[in-house]
């Protein structure tokens, strides 16, 4: 395939700025990582001294934080809520494997990081959002001023987020200096910071050298074996800005999926015409459509069930689903019993009243789903949202294979951190 077709996105200014605000992050990310290697052992180290841990090892090899826990791992668990900057409530305690908590320093700094890491065990498996959430939530980071790391994470979020993949002029210039700024507020305790502005430079005027016109143009023509080099270097941090734009987009699907549906399509739309990004990236172009086959299938579910209901308001004229003909509350409580869940993350249904009759809603396992539909009777707003709150269960088991990571909601008391390290 010729640049011709694949490369005429780098004639967008705005793309380019984009890739370049990315890599700044990723830049970043590899100059503070002997710094956190260092401080994240010494965090840990601070945790085995004290004396109800004192070096001791799991006997139970717990292995769900977020379920009841041995005595041991219970004190592991308190003394990482006492280093949490917010409540324990915050914490992604299915990141951690209890058990290791005495001898791996990563499943200490994993409760600190937003969800998806359960399988990561060192450095290069982190992206920029787990270590910047890292720094802002673990109260070890206090002398780190922590509304820099905030603005930093706001900026990686708005990356993430952008559906379109650009970034205007004005605002790469915001990122830039909102970078900066956390490189001098780091640089007392990483000296490799003082010529981070010099590297984020150098692969700005490599991208801009080698997509100086639009390569729809030029081709792709390329003069010598440098050129060459610098041209792939390019490519190859753009397919992993790429990728790691659809692990944050898994990640945030998994926690709201109605929200994320149209960047799901934005995505594939950004593919669809940059064909040489769909064939290097398979493996994630193949889990996206798998997403998109299974959200597809669960709106035609969905749409089934409100034209049932329609059948049944027009026979009626009362839209009271009969318990005989949908059970969708008692199937959501055996789901429940199946899995094993607290008592106490059993379904507590609501309804809230509207002017033509009830929606309804419910929690279930610590997630809120809120019906579609207002009907007459309260049983039949129940029902429906049962149904609702089933069928995404279900549908989150079935993508959560392998979690990735996902947005980053800094508390805002870490902005207010200060001391020494």
């Amino acid at each position: 395939m010729s640049s011709t077709q694949s490369y005429c996105r780098f004639s967008d200014e705005n793309y380019k700025n984009w890739l370049k605000t990315t890599e700044s992050l990723y830049i970043l990310r590899n100059r503070i990582q002997d710094f956190i290697e260092k401080e994240t052992e010494t965090y840990h180290n601070s945790l085995q001294n004290k004396s109800p841990l004192h070096r001791q090892t799991c006997a139970r090899s717990c292995k769900l934080a977020n379920k009841p826990v041995c005595q041991l791992c219970e004190h592991w668990k308190n003394e990482i809520i006492a280093n949490h900057n917010g409540k324990g409530n915050s914490i992604h305690w299915e990141n951690c494997r209890p058990h290791l908590w005495p001898t791996d320093k990563w499943e200490v700094a994993k409760a600190h990081m937003p969800r998806g890491h359960k399988e990561h065990r060192k450095f290069d498996q982190f992206d920029i959002a787990a270590i910047l959430n890292l720094m802002s939530s673990c109260k070890h980071f206090k002398s780190i001023p922590g509304q820099s790391v905030i603005n930093v994470i706001t900026v990686r979020n708005k990356l993430m987020h952008s559906p379109d993949f650009k970034v205007s002029n004005e605002d790469m210039k915001n990122h830039h200096k909102t970078v900066l700024q956390l490189a001098e507020k780091l640089q007392p305790h990483v000296p490799e910071m003082k010529d981070l502005e010099k590297k984020i430079t150098q692969f700005h005027n490599t991208l801009d050298k080698n997509f100086n016109q639009a390569p729809c143009e030029v081709d792709g023509q390329l003069k010598d074996l440098q050129t060459m080099k610098d041209f792939q270097k390019v490519l190859d941090r753009e397919q992993q800005a790429i990728k790691d734009r659809i692990e944050d987009f898994f990640s945030r699907f998994e926690g709201n999926q109605d929200e994320n549906v149209k960047d799901m399509k934005s995505l594939l739309d950004f593919l669809d015409q940059n064909k040489d990004l769909l064939e290097n990236l398979g493996p994630e172009v193949n889990k996206l459509k798998e997403m998109q086959a299974k959200v597809d299938q669960h709106e035609e579910q969905i749409s089934n069930l409100t034209g049932r209901v329609d059948q049944l308001e027009k026979v009626t004229h009362d839209p009271v689903i009969p318990g005989n003909l949908l059970r969708y509350k008692n199937h959501l409580y055996e789901y429940c019993q199946a899995k094993k869940w607290p008592e106490d993350t059993f379904p507590v249904f609501t309804e809230d009243q509207e002017s033509q009759g009830y929606r309804g809603k419910v929690t279930v396992s610590g997630q809120s789903f809120i019906g579609r539909r207002v009907f007459n009777d309260k049983k039949a707003a129940h029902q429906e949202v049962a149904y609702i709150a089933l069928e995404q269960l279900k549908l989150q088991e079935e993508s959560t294979d392998e979690p990735s990571s996902s947005d980053i909601q800094p508390d805002a008391s870490s902005s207010s951190s200060s001391g020494e390290i």
